[in-house]
């Protein structure tokens, strides 16, 4: 197998791994994990009942420091990655499809 054929393989594998992954709560733990899976290309719906986290997070903002978080919830970071953000369970379900 040729060099090409093995990376045009990997690639196919990194599609096939990629998961749709629901977070519950955008805290200091949820949101850490949200933005690393989705930063490796995962899927992520994060749910959180605060609204006003989760309008701040809509916009790309982060409430808290976290070393590298914030480049990853930049309106470009979360163009690049697909995280999604809901006040309600139900509402992870209607999460848009990007990938």
């Amino acid at each position: 197998m040729g060099t090409e054929a093995i990376a045009i393989v990997q690639v196919e594998a990194q599609a096939l791994m990629r998961c749709n992954v629901g977070v519950v709560g955008a805290g200091y733990v949820g949101l850490v994990t949200a933005g690393a899976l989705s930063h490796v290309g995962h899927r992520v719906a994060c749910v959180d009942k605060d609204e006003e986290r989760v309008a701040l997070l809509r916009t790309g903002r982060v409430p808290f420091y976290e070393p590298g978080l914030s480049e990853l919830m930049t309106r470009e970071g979360l163009e690049k990655t697909f995280v999604w953000f809901a006040e309600r369970l139900a509402d992870r379900q209607k999460a848009p499809s990007r990938r």
